[in-house]
């Protein structure tokens, strides 16, 4: 085979193999590039750059965003322009991503593939499911088992400094919109239920058929961390499910239970559909 090196959109030849390799930026406006821009149903590949080249999106089954990957992430995938030959786009969201898919292509590596992402954004994603898992894991259990809310605070700040240092930190923080007003309901909660405390801020009097209501500063405080576990639990399950490879995670438990693996594989992947087909009947 002939190697050569060509410019954008040139060389469209049955006979030539056609190889893009680059950031996005300076790639885009190939025609072949271009494909994937307007997405699985033009392309057939189920990712797409952002338009400055700083995050990949992966598609579900519908063509909808599913999980961002921002440093460190690379892009391999193969389409065709005007029915000619393949032409293989090879990228990343930096130097590093796209030095890690440019490893890529081969064809030990692209057996029965046509397209193929590599995410090596962070050591939190390059580690082994199972290491990452477990890192997570004791995060979320220091910060919902201690009682010290020194502690639970600084466990807390460690999940999202762990997250900003992957690149996931504005999805993490997203966690706060639902661990928020869920921490606010039980602060709301144990004020009114915990009757233990002797700095009484307010007395609703009698409240049939509870009796006596009055409201305490140690009951208040003691809701207050309880949120603050929730928050920084919430935080870390969020690190989790955004830097620990799930397929990973589920080949390790195969060797133990191929059946649990299995049904928790299908399980995870009618999570997205549920949650559509709830937001299109609500």
């Amino acid at each position: 085979m002939v190697a050569a090196r060509g410019g954008l959109a040139a060389s469209f030849t049955k006979e030539t193999l056609r190889v893009l390799v680059g950031l996005w930026p300076a790639i885009h406006d190939d025609p072949a590039a271009k494909q994937i821009e307007r997405g699985p149903q033009t392309s057939g590949v189920f990712a797409r750059m952002s338009p400055d080249g700083r995050s990949l999106a992966l598609l579900d089954g519908q063509g909808h965003p599913a999980h961002t990957l921002r440093a460190g992430a690379g892009l391999v995938a193969a389409t065709s322009f005007e029915h000619g030959r393949p032409v293989w786009v090879v990228t990343g969201t930096d130097v590093r991503g796209l030095s890690d898919a440019a490893e890529s292509l081969q064809q030990g590596v692209l057996r029965n593939r046509f397209a193929l992402v590599t995410d090596h954004g962070s050591p939190l994603h390059a580690a082994r499911a199972t290491a990452g898992a477990l890192f997570c894991i004791a995060g979320a259990t220091l910060a919902g088992v201690v009682p010290n809310p020194m502690v639970t605070f600084a466990t807390a700040l460690a999940a999202f400094a762990v997250a900003v240092a992957c690149g996931v930190g504005r999805e993490v923080a997203g966690s706060l919109r639902l661990s928020i007003p869920l921490s606010l309901v039980l602060v709301v909660i144990n004020v009114f239920v915990v009757r233990r405390g002797l700095t009484v801020f307010a007395r609703l009097g009698e409240v049939p058929p509870v009796g006596q209501v009055d409201l305490t500063v140690e009951a208040l405080v003691a809701g207050g961390l309880v949120a603050l576990h929730v928050i920084a639990v919430m935080a870390w399950a969020s690190v989790f499910a955004r830097c620990v490879n799930p397929d990973g995670l589920l080949d390790a438990f195969r060797r133990l239970s191929f059946r649990s693996a299995l049904s928790a594989t299908l399980a995870t992947r009618l999570i997205p559909v549920l949650s559509r087909d709830a937001e299109r009947f609500a």
